[in-house]
């Protein structure tokens, strides 16, 4: 399938989102870290690095999050997000 992923927003812009996760990364080890990946209704996808609390894979959450950058990771546009607030 094509991946029709635009980036969203504009650098350090703040706002609520409602978005679904749909896969966890877990980078075991010292310094170690969680990359959690959601997308939006029109398939755009966005990334975030996030082990505050556990998330469930498939559910919606909206939540405050700071856009942080644009970035292309396996041929995809990605958004990612951080200062995640739920």
């Amino acid at each position: 399938a094509e991946c029709n992923s635009e980036y969203q927003g504009t650098l350090k812009d703040r706002r609520e989102w409602e978005l679904t996760l749909y896969g966890i990364k877990v980078v075991e080890g010292i310094g170690g870290y969680t990359i959690v990946y959601f997308k939006d209704n029109n398939e755009n996808l966005f990334f975030a690095y996030y082990d505050k609390e556990e998330l469930d894979k498939g559910k919606t959450y909206k939540f405050k999050g700071t856009i942080a950058g644009h970035k292309e990771r396996m041929g995809k546009k990605f958004t990612r997000l951080n200062r995640l607030a739920f």
